[in-house]
C-alpha cells in the first residue's frame, strides 16, 4: 500500500530522516488492542477506579453510583474541567490510607494487559516505526509498546533518562503521563499536570521535540484537549506555520471535526480513515519497508509459503513458524554467523534446501518479530531493476530487518554490491546470500566474484548439504502433515532405505518430498522403494518445462552420463548441440569446467549425478542410453577415452567392445574428430582401438596420409608427449622416420619448445629420439649455448627431474661438467 497524497511528504521525511518524526500513541491504540474496559480510555480508567474504591469499602455503593453518574456527565458532552476535578477527588482517595493502595490499583488495571490474539496489528505496525528510527511517545500508562518493542518504558519524571530518549542517546518508549509501574509519575488529577508543566527539563524537551520534529497522532481521540498536549499546542501555535508539518490519524468523521476546529494549529494535517482496521495499512504504508520491491517481505503473500489448505506440498508459514520444518546441520551454524557477523553466505548444490533453510532462519524465534525481506537476483531483467535493488536496501536497513538474497551466482557482480552498500549502512539489520555451487552462470562463470564469499578469511561460505537423518526428518514431516492432527505414530524408514534415498534424492529436496508425499501408503505397509518416477510430475515441472528442443536432448546426455555414474565431465562439442547450454545454466542444473590456457574450453556435467536417473525417469519415451553415450563419444576422441576408460576399470568389457564397434561404423566422423585431438590422445585412441584391428589400421593409416595435421600438432603438444605418440607408432609396427624427418626440419622450433618445457620431459624426448636412432647432438648443441639459461631453467624444476635431465646428457656423450659447476656456485 501506498501513502496517500496527504501522508507522501511524511513518507519521504520518515525514508530520509527518520530521527525527524515523532509518534504520539494514544489510548485507541489500547482499545484496539485489548477487551479490558479501564485501558481503553481514560473515562473507563477513571470508573474502575471508582469501582475498585467500592469494592475496598472506601466508597458505599451508593456514594460510588453517584460519582459515576456525575463522572458520565463530564465526558458526554466532553469537559475537561470536571473530568478533571473527578480525577483528582479519585486520585486522592484511591491515596487516601496509604501510598501502596493507589500502586496496587495500578496493578489491578494494568499487570495482565495484554494485546490479544490478530488484535495486535496497529502495534506491530507502530513498532516497524520505531524499527525504522521513529521515536514514540505515548499518554497511555500500560507497556504494550515496550512489549511490542523490547524498549523499556522512561518517565517524565526521571528527568535525565527522558531527556537521553529525546536526544537519541537512549532507546526508549516515553510515557508523558507516566507508567503504571512507576505510581509517582503517573498523571491522573490536575496535581499530576501541575506538576509536569512545572518541570523545566520536561517541558524544554517537548518544546525541542515541537520544532524539531514532525508529530505523527495515532489514536489519540481527544488528545487536543490533554491539558499536557493541549499547552503545547496552544503553544505551537504562537510560531505560525513555520513550523514541522504535523498529522493526525482519525476516524473520517473526527478528522473531518478537527480540520474544522478554529484552536487547529496551522501545520496540523488531519487524515481521516473509513474504519480502525485500515490504521495498520495506514502506518505500514509510511515505514520504508512498505516500499521494498524489487525486495518482498516475507508473509503470507509472498509467494514462498504454502497457504493452508492448498495441495502444494512445501510448508505453510504456520508450519515454519511451529518450528516443523525438518532443519539441517547448517541451520545453526548460519544462525551463529549471523548473530557474530551479521551477515552470512551459503551455497550448494540446486535443490539442496537452501532456501528452505533460509526460510527457517527468517522464522526462527529470533527473527520472526522483525521484518524479513527476499529477493531473488535470477529474476531482476533490467539495470532499473537493480538500482531500485540497492535504494530499496537503504531505505530499509535502518529497520532491523533480515535481508535474504538468493541466487547470488547469477548476478555474482551485484552480490557483492549490495554486500559492500549494505557494509556501509547503519548496522541494524541482517543479510543472508544464498548461491548455487558451481553453476557458472548464463553471462558469466561465477567463481572468481563469489570467492570473495566463499573464501572470506572472518566469515567463509557455509556449505548446505544434506544427511540420511535428514531425509528421514522429512518423512517424519511429511507424515505429521499427511495424518492432518491424527496420534498415528510415524512409520521409521530403515537406515538401509534412507542411505539409498539418499544417493538420489539429497541433492533434490523438493522431488525427494514429492517423492515421498506419493508413497506414503507404500511406507505403512512396510515398502520402502522410492522409484525415480515418483518425482516425475516435479522434475518435468521445474527442470523441464520450457526447454528448447536443443536443450532438452543436451540435457538428456548428461543426465545418460549421470545415471551411469560415470563421473565424466562431457565436453562441449561432445553433446548433441554444442554451446546450447544457456538455459541449462540458468536453471542450474549443470555444472561448467574451463579448461585450457585461457579457459577457452568447457566441459559440462550434472550439478548432482543422481540427477540423471531423475530427469531419465521423467520422459514421456524410453531413452536409448548406450547409444547416447557412444553418440558423445563419436563427438569427442576425448569423451571415447575417458569412457573406454571407465569401462575397463569396471570390467564391462562387452560394452567396451560395443562402445568400439559402434566407433567404427561411422569412420569417417570419428577419424575427422581425431585429426582435432591433441597428439597424445590420437596414439592412446589409436591403441584402444586395437580390438577392432581393422580400424585401428584404418587410424594408423589416416594419421601416415595426414603427415602434415600430425605436425602441427606436434607443435601444440609438450614434448614428453610428442615422444609418447612416436614411441607408440613405433611399438604399433609404423614407419615414424618420416614424422621425425618433418619435425626435425625446424631445428630451432624444437629448441624453444624445449625451453617451454620441465627439464625432466625434455630427457624423456631425447630419449625416445635417441632409441629411434635420431640424431639428438643438433638439439643438445642448440640448448647449451646459453647455459645461464639452462641454470635458470633447472632452479625452477624439482631437483630429482635435473637429476634425470643430467643423466640423461651424460649418456648422450654431453659434456655435464660446466652445468654442475654452474649451479654448484650457489
Amino acid at each position: 500500500m501506498m501513502p496517500s497524497d496527504e501522508l507522501a511528504p511524511l513518507a519521504t521525511l520518515i525514508e530520509n530522516e527518520p530521527h525527524r518524526v515523532l509518534v504520539v500513541v494514544g489510548t485507541g491504540v489500547t482499545r484496539g488492542a485489548t477487551s479490558v474496559p479501564q485501558a481503553s480510555s481514560w473515562q473507563e480508567l477513571l470508573l474502575h477506579g471508582v469501582r475498585h474504591l467500592v469494592n475496598t469499602k472506601i466508597f458505599t455503593s451508593v456514594h460510588g453510583d453517584k460519582v459515576i453518574s456525575d463522572l458520565k456527565k463530564s465526558f458526554s458532552p466532553f469537559d475537561l474541567d470536571g473530568a478533571l476535578k473527578h480525577a483528582e477527588n479519585i486520585e486522592q482517595n484511591l491515596r487516601m490510607l496509604k501510598a501502596e493502595d493507589f500502586a496496587e490499583w495500578l496493578r489491578t488495571a494494568f499487570q495482565n494487559l495484554n494485546a490479544e490474539p490478530d488484535k495486535d496489528h496497529t502495534l506491530m505496525a507502530l513498532r516497524d516505526l520505531r524499527e525504522a528510527g521513529l521515536l514514540l511517545l505515548t499518554t497511555n500508562y500500560d507497556s504494550l509498546l515496550s512489549e511490542v518493542t523490547g524498549l523499556p518504558p522512561v518517565t517524565w519524571d526521571n528527568q535525565n533518562e527522558f531527556v537521553e530518549v529525546v536526544t537519541g542517546r537512549r532507546a526508549g518508549i516515553l510515557h508523558i503521563h507516566g507508567h503504571w509501574q512507576r505510581p509517582d509519575s503517573v498523571v491522573f488529577g490536575r496535581r499530576g499536570y501541575r506538576s509536569i508543566a512545572a518541570n523545566e527539563p520536561v517541558q524544554t524537551a517537548l518544546k525541542s521535540l515541537w520544532l524539531d520534529r514532525s508529530w505523527l497522532y495515532v489514536g489519540c481521540g481527544d488528545g487536543l484537549e490533554d491539558p499536557n498536549l493541549g499547552r503545547l499546542l496552544e503553544w505551537g501555535k504562537g510560531l505560525g506555520p513555520g513550523t514541522w508539518p504535523d498529522y493526525y490519524l482519525a476516524k473520517n468523521a473526527e478528522a473531518h471535526g478537527l480540520s474544522s476546529n478554529p484552536r487547529k494549529p496551522p501545520n496540523l494535517v488531519c487524515v481521516g480513515y473509513r474504519d480502525h482496521s485500515d490504521l495498520p495499512a495506514i502506518l505500514r504504508s509510511l515505514t520504508p519497508a512498505a516500499r521494498t520491491w524489487p525486495f518482498v517481505r516475507l508473509d503470507e503473500s509472498s509467494g514462498l509459503f504454502r497457504i493452508p489448505g492448498s495441495d502444494i506440498p512445501f510448508p505453510s508459514l504456520e508450519e515454519y513458524l511451529r518450528s516443523e520444518v525438518p532443519s539441517l546441520a547448517a541451520d545453526s551454524e548460519v544462525l551463529q554467523r549471523l548473530d557474530r557477523h551479521r551477515w552470512a553466505f551459503i551455497s550448494g548444490t540446486a535443490s539442496v534446501g537452501k532456501t528452505t533453510l533460509a526460510l527457517r532462519i527468517a522464522t526462527a524465534p529470533q527473527y520472526r518479530d522483525h521484518p524479513s525481506f527476499y529477493v531473488d537476483l535470477g529474476k531482476l531483467l533490467t539495470v532499473d531493476d537493480d538500482g531500485k535493488l540497492v535504494e530499496a536496501l537503504r531505505r530499509v536497513a535502518r529497520s532491523g530487518a533480515l535481508f535474504i538474497v538468493d541466487n547470488a551466482h547469477r548476478r555474482p557482480e551485484l552480490a557483492r554490491d549490495l554486500w559492500e552498500r549494505w557494509s556501509s549502512l547503519p548496522r541494524q539489520s541482517k543479510l543472508l546470500l544464498i548461491a548455487t555451487e558451481a553453476a557458472g552462470g548464463a553471462m558469466r562463470d561465477p567463481r572468481e566474484d563469489l570467492q570473495f564469499f566463499l573464501g572470506n578469511a572472518a566469515n567463509p561460505g557455509i556449505k548446505v548439504t544434506t544427511a540420511p537423518e535428514d531425509l528421514a526428518r522429512i518423512v517424519e514431516h511429511v507424515f505429521r502433515r499427511a495424518a492432518n492432527g491424527s496420534n498415528r505414530k510415524p512409520p521409521v524408514p530403515p537406515a538401509g532405505a534412507v542411505k539409498q534415498w539418499q544417493r538420489t534424492y539429497g541433492s533434490a529436496l523438493h522431488a525427494f518430498y514429492i517423492a515421498v508425499l506419493g508413497n506414503l501408503s507404500e511406507f505403512q505397509r512396510g515398502n520402502w522403494k522410492l522409484p525415480y518416477s515418483s518425482a516425475s510430475d516435479w522434475v518435468r515441472k521445474k527442470w523441464l518445462k520450457g526447454l528448447e528442443r536443443d536443450s532438452l536432448e543436451n540435457l538428456l546426455c548428461l543426465a545418460v552420463f549421470g545415471a551411469q555414474e560415470f563421473e565424466i565431465d562431457v565436453l562441449d562439442q561432445a553433446l548433441p548441440h554444442p554451446g546450447r547450454v544457456r538455459q541449462l545454466l540458468e536453471r542450474c542444473l549443470l555444472v561448467r569446467t574451463k579448461r585450457g590456457q585461457f579457459g577457452q574450453y568447457h566441459s559440462y556435467s550434472l550439478c548432482e549425478p543422481g540427477w540423471g536417473q531423475l530427469i531419465l525417469a521423467a520422459q514421456d519415451q524410453p531413452i536409448n542410453q548406450e547409444q547416447i553415450l557412444f553418440d558423445a563419444a563419436v563427438r569427442s576422441v576425448i569423451v571415447a577415452m575417458y569412457l573406454d576408460a571407465r569401462l575397463s576399470t569396471q570390467e564391462l568389457n562387452e560394452r567396451r567392445a560395443s562402445l568400439w564397434m559402434y566407433l567404427a561404423t561411422q569412420p569417417d566422423e570419428v577419424l575427422a574428430r581425431l585429426l582435432e585431438a591433441p597428439l597424445s590422445y590420437i596414439a592412446r585412441f589409436a591403441v584402444a582401438a586395437s580390438c577392432c584391428p581393422g580400424f585401428a589400421g584404418r587410424i594408423w593409416d589416416l594419421l601416415y596420409r595426414e603427415q602434415d595435421t600430425v605436425v602441427a600438432r606436434v607443435w601444440e603438444t609438450p614434448l614428453h608427449f610428442v615422444a609418447s605418440f612416436l614411441d607408440t607408432a613405433k611399438r604399433r609396427g609404423r614407419d615414424v622416420n618420416s614424422l621425425w624427418d618433418a619435425i626435425e626440419k625446424d631445428k630451432e622450433k624444437i629448441a624453444v619448445r624445449a625451453w617451454e618445457t620441465p627439464l625432466g620431459d625434455v630427457a624423456s624426448f631425447l630419449n625416445t629420439a635417441k632409441r629411434h636412432g635420431r640424431d639428438v647432438n643438433p638439439l643438445w648443441t642448440a640448448m647449451e649455448k646459453d647455459k645461464e639459461k639452462l641454470v635458470e631453467r633447472a632452479w625452477e624444476t624439482p631437483l630429482h627431474f635435473v637429476a634425470t635431465f643430467l643423466d640423461t646428457a651424460k649418456r648422450h656423450g654431453r659434456d655435464v661438467n660446466p652445468l654442475w659447476t654452474a649451479m654448484e656456485k650457489d
